[in-house]
């Protein structure tokens, strides 16, 4: 899987939150029944990352907002998201992970 990932960490009372999106998907807003995935460039638009970076940030973070195809593969490829907690919508796939 080719392609770079934006990623923005957020820190809150020693918490880290990372939320990482496939770079093509940034800023678009994908829309199914009564479900709105909203891509945000304010909250998704930080550092342009390669896949080994956003990997490791996402195991070290305690929330990771995981929005693409392509970021949310790599997440379950890793053993760090199960494929039956992600949701699909109009082809683009979420997933969150939480650690506390």
């Amino acid at each position: 899987m080719n392609g770079k990932f934006y990623m923005k960490k957020y820190v809150a009372n020693s918490k880290t939150l990372v939320a990482i999106c496939d770079e093509e998907i940034v800023g678009m807003v994908f829309r199914e029944g009564d479900l709105v995935l909203d891509v945000s460039r304010s909250f998704y638009q930080g550092d342009l990352v390669e896949a080994d970076e956003a990997l490791e940030e996402i195991k070290l973070a305690e929330l990771a907002i995981l929005t693409g195809k392509r970021i949310v593969t790599l997440a379950i490829k890793a053993g760090l998201v199960h494929k039956e907690a992600v949701l699909n919508i109009r082809g683009q796939l979420h997933a969150q992970i939480m650690r506390w």
